[in-house]
């Protein structure tokens, strides 16, 4: 277990959903990423936690290699079941190369104390510390066929192929070392509690998403959760995350963002102790406090949203760039957001552009105002998904017309490249970014462009394709006219 240091905590709840990113100061084991929207459970709506549909087996009797197995998946076909070949994977936990082991039963509590309120739905802490209550248990397979839809070991395997696929893909892209293994956790009890300074203490338990983090609790400094969904979510239609490889894979991704970029990632553990330790929460769709609360501008910011398109790319790449069925992965222009017991996604008229009006509210120092179920500009993962389609877009037109696996990979490396120009970039100039976050978001966006750039020409400017071109003048409006003397465009 590890321990965080005391310093002043900012939260923000939603009755309904959440989405967080956490930013720890001075230690850099200390990270979490979430996926998307998260539901807690208040009541109505109770966590559904899974179980184990085989109890019986134990690590005597588990299998060596689990071999090819059915698994069961979300498709568009309608087929609820795939094969897939987990040979060098071991019933003995569910270990192989990539994960360290498959857990299930933990319980860890996410005490928040001291706590104030400020304004609605959010509330200045004291301290935080984290109890665990159970580290859980080792998965066990000794059965050679299926196991039931919603058991523990079911959704464990559907997670673990995402992994798989996820990582060979990645190795047929990367020279670089893999990184340390990560661990699997299905439906741990998350339990968020806020005491306040009169004593009431309010309890959140974290569902209907999954997250990286290397806030871990069995051993290892990274995991990936997979929380359990809501009562009756799932009968309105809801496809259960336990269903979608491709939240598995956005999650990996996370995994392999922390290893390929250990200097742009210690932008989150610069905070100093300005602000020491901080928790951004983002209300998915409870409107956001008519008060304006303050809230800190950092490069750290910057690097979450980064690494939430860099995270969606990556699913999207693993299921060849949207056009395989299994991985449910859509990259779409608009940007999105869920409505409470909605199934799917309710798409809103917002293009996905970085204009001056949504770097203005990314960047302002104050919490801004939610209309409605607008998606909010100040979350990380909406930037991410703008960063998202836009990137894809110009590495679309560089890669061009290949076969659809080769496509899709090739994008990837151009996806890794621009990380890596961001990294190499942070190491040497973080201390300008820190007192300059706007520029660091610049300087990764010109850094995906002179990845995807058909050459470097002998003035020194890049050459994009023509609609390259279009693409940095739809996509980027506030960068476009700055780059102006920095690139051309070919001619068609």
């Amino acid at each position: 277990m590890q321990h965080l240091l005391k310093s002043s905590v900012l939260l923000g709840l939603a009755a309904f959903s959440l989405t967080c990113t956490l930013r720890h100061a001075f230690h850099p084991e200390l990270r979490q990423l979430y996926g998307g929207p998260m539901q807690v459970g208040v009541s109505p709506g109770q966590p559904v936690y899974a179980s184990l549909d085989d109890p019986t087996c134990t690590a005597e009797r588990a299998l060596e290699d689990l071999g090819k197995r059915e698994i069961t998946i979300n498709r568009p076909d309608g087929s609820p079941r795939m094969l897939f070949d987990f040979s060098g994977v071991s019933g003995k936990g569910l270990s192989n190369r990539y994960v360290a082991g498959a857990y299930h039963g933990a319980h860890v509590v996410m005490a928040y104390d001291g706590c104030k309120k400020l304004v609605s739905n959010r509330y200045q802490c004291d301290s935080f510390h984290q109890e665990v209550v159970n580290p859980g248990e080792l998965i066990y397979y000794c059965r050679p066929g299926t196991y039931a839809e919603e058991s523990v070991e079911s959704i464990a395997l559907t997670m673990m192929a995402a992994v798989i696929k996820t990582s060979r893909n990645y190795q047929r892209i990367s020279a670089l070392d893999w990184p340390r293994d990560v661990k699997l956790h299905i439906h741990p009890r998350i339990e968020q509690r806020i005491t306040l300074s009169n004593g009431m203490t309010l309890k959140f338990f974290r569902t209907e998403n999954a997250r990286w983090t290397n806030i871990e609790f069995s051993g290892s400094s990274y995991a990936i959760e997979f929380f359990p969904h809501i009562k009756g979510t799932v009968s309105r239609g809801r496809n259960p995350i336990y269903l979608q490889m491709g939240v598995a894979s956005h999650e990996f991704g996370h995994h392999l963002y922390n290893s390929r970029a250990p200097d742009l990632m210690a932008a989150d553990y610069e905070l100093l102790s300005l602000s020491g330790y901080e928790v951004d929460l983002f209300e998915a769709y409870a409107s956001s406090p008519k008060a304006k609360a303050k809230r800190s501008i950092t490069a750290a910011m910057v690097n979450d949203a980064f690494n939430e398109g860099y995270a969606d790319l990556v699913a999207y790449y693993t299921y060849n760039a949207g056009d395989s069925p299994i991985g449910r992965i859509e990259i779409d222009h608009r940007v999105r957001a869920r409505a409470p017991n909605a199934q799917g996604y309710d798409y809103t008229t917002k293009e996905k552009l970085l204009n001056k009006k949504t770097l203005d509210a990314f960047f302002s120092p104050l919490y801004l105002a939610r209309k409605g179920m607008a998606p909010s500009s100040q979350d990380v993962h909406t930037i991410g998904a703008i960063l998202a389609y836009s990137l894809n877009k110009l590495f679309k037109f560089r890669v061009g017309d290949t076969h659809v696996t080769t496509r899709a990979l090739e994008r990837w490396k151009l996806l890794n490249a621009t990380l890596d120009k961001a990294n190499t970039l942070y190491r040497e100039r973080g201390a300008e970014f820190a007192e300059n976050p706007r520029l660091l978001l610049e300087e990764i966006v010109w850094g995906a462009l002179v990845s995807a750039a058909l050459e470097r020409q002998q003035d020194g400017k890049i050459l994009l394709a023509e609609r390259q071109c279009e693409v940095v003048k739809r996509r980027f409006p506030v960068y476009a006219p700055r780059w102006a003397d920095k690139y051309s465009c070919a001619r068609p």
